[in-house]
């Protein structure tokens, strides 16, 4: 695993339940100044597995659906890290609104159903040198 230690995902939370609910790590702040120069470094963050969501598949970890989030960032930021991190088996990897100066470098983020997600605007985001690979139901930027 990259890092030197594994968070183990074990939140339980309806499928139906808002993304903040599942995630292991949420940031968040309201008012000014927004939040600033924030590093997630070197772990990895596990959701364990994936669970049926009532579509029939006979193989429950490929339906990519388990209401686990890696990293939910909920509000406006500048300067954050994310680097030498491994998400995995997350129905959301990273999850980030209105991202200014933003880096994702070298990271593991796969078999996840989406594994990063910007929203809302951001400006000045690098996302490099990354390996990512969404299941087939998500997205992987």
């Amino acid at each position: 695993w990259p890092g030197g230690s594994r968070i183990l995902v074990a939140l339980e939370t309806a499928l139906d339940a808002p993304e903040i609910e599942g995630a292991a790590f949420v940031v968040k702040r309201e008012g000014d100044p927004r939040i600033s120069s924030v590093e997630f470094n070197n772990f990895c963050i596990d959701g364990l597995h994936f669970v049926d969501d009532g579509t029939d598949e006979p193989n429950v970890e490929n339906t990519y659906v388990n209401g686990k989030t890696g990293i939910y960032v909920a509000s406006a930021q500048d300067s954050f890290l994310i680097s030498d991190m491994g998400l995995v088996y997350l129905e959301h990897g990273v999850t980030i609104y209105n991202a200014d100066a933003l880096t994702i470098h070298n990271n593991f983020i796969a078999e996840c159903g989406n594994c990063l997600e910007l929203r809302g605007w951001g400006q000045a985001s690098k996302v490099t040198n990354n390996l990512m690979g969404a299941g087939f139901k998500g997205y992987s930027i």
